[in-house]
């Protein structure tokens, strides 16, 4: 079967929003910034689809870091203004922490699979059976009806750096469109079920959280969902090594959106103290810090090419998630419960929803971070 999106409607819908923001004198000022947002995501779905069909090319984003007198670039100074500082620190605890772990990089070693997209889709639709809850199985099969053009698959290409996307729209009503992107890998087998995650709970229990520290929440249940598929394959002693690397390879993910994020504030401090960027100097500064193992300047430019609030968002996601695992090994149902009750909570102070919902981690010294490192040894 071929799923795609229908590119016809994606532009009915991109006119719609358009008229709406030139021509309709009611839009709401809420509203119009729901369409503006709406537009951007089309525009990015629609591109996904029409250019370079040949080559299926990842849209390339402009590299900006440093001007040409080597300042910081406005936005992404003004991007740390807008985190809070509790969670800059706890970030700076989880670098310090990885410091000390050492995993080995095994991805060269990983083996290539082909599963065609049919192989895909009933992988999931078994997962999600399996589940003793039946509502994540009925939500799920909407996106999996090949005429309800919600869900498209792509074939990777070199520029590709994602395995998938879920673009949630919201005006005039929610919906959400999936991009799974086919790597020829076992995460081929895992991206549709993390993104259905997405698009299950954007439907029901999210909010638009881009511009509120809910924000940093947003991959909880993608990477939840991750893991009970794991488990699943694993149960039926499938792909078992092949799982282990996938864990591996997150974890190191973890390590350098934390680190990106410290280099990025390094920098920041390093700018206002000096007005200008050394590249050398702040290379050997964080080399001696241990942030870095070797004179590698690389390390500073994709520090200033990772928008700071993302990768906080994945590190707080991810040691929520593993709380969460932590809980599911006894009780998956409940883990399941608490996660539906953290999506639910719209408390500005996520803080405080995750230690009503039995997270512990800004409390524990990373407990269960631990113990992830351990079982992957």
């Amino acid at each position: 079967m071929i799923y795609n999106w229908d590119i016809n409607e994606l532009k009915k819908r991109r006119n719609y929003l358009l008229k709406e923001l030139l021509i309709n004198p009611n839009v709401t000022v809420t509203d119009r910034k729901k369409i503006k947002s709406d537009l951007i995501l089309l525009n990015d779905m629609i591109r996904e689809v029409e250019v370079d069909k040949s080559f299926t090319l990842f849209p390339i984003r402009e590299k900006k870091f440093m001007d040409n007198e080597q300042l910081l670039s406005k936005s992404y100074y003004q991007a740390f203004s807008k985190i809070s500082k509790k969670l800059l620190d706890l970030t700076d605890a989880v670098t310090n922490y990885f410091d000390l772990l050492d995993l080995d990089d095994n991805s060269e070693n990983e083996i290539s699979y082909h599963f065609d997209i049919d192989e895909i889709i009933e992988s999931a639709i078994s997962f999600y059976h399996s589940l003793s809850n039946q509502k994540y199985y009925l939500e799920i099969n909407k996106f999996l009806d090949i005429h309800k053009h919600l869900l498209f698959f792509k074939y990777q290409s070199l520029l590709n750096t994602e395995s998938g996307y879920t673009f949630n729209l919201f005006y005039p009503n929610r919906k959400s469109y999936i991009l799974v992107y086919i790597l020829n890998e076992i995460s081929d087998l895992l991206t549709l079920d993390h993104e259905l995650a997405h698009a299950y709970f954007h439907n029901y229990n999210s909010m638009e959280s881009f511009n509120t520290p809910y924000y940093y929440l947003t991959e909880i249940e993608g990477m939840f969902f991750e893991y009970l598929k794991e488990e699943f394959l694993q149960n039926q002693h499938l792909y078992l090594q092949d799982i282990h690397t996938v864990r591996k390879a997150k974890i190191r993910t973890i390590l350098n959106m934390a680190k990106n994020v410290y280099v990025g504030k390094f920098i920041i401090s390093y700018y206002n103290q000096n007005k200008k960027i050394d590249e050398a100097e702040i290379t050997e500064m964080l080399f001696k810090n241990g942030i870095i193992t070797d004179y590698d300047i690389d390390i500073v430019y994709d520090s200033l090419l990772t928008y700071p609030r993302d990768g906080i968002k994945e590190c707080i996601s991810y040691l929520t998630f593993l709380d969460l695992k932590n809980i599911a090994e006894k009780d998956v149902e409940k883990a399941l419960y608490l996660l539906e009750e953290i999506r639910k909570d719209h408390n500005p102070n996520i803080f405080s929803t995750l230690r009503k919902n039995e997270i512990t981690f800004m409390d524990d010294d990373f407990k269960n971070l631990k113990k992830e490192y351990k079982s992957l040894q």
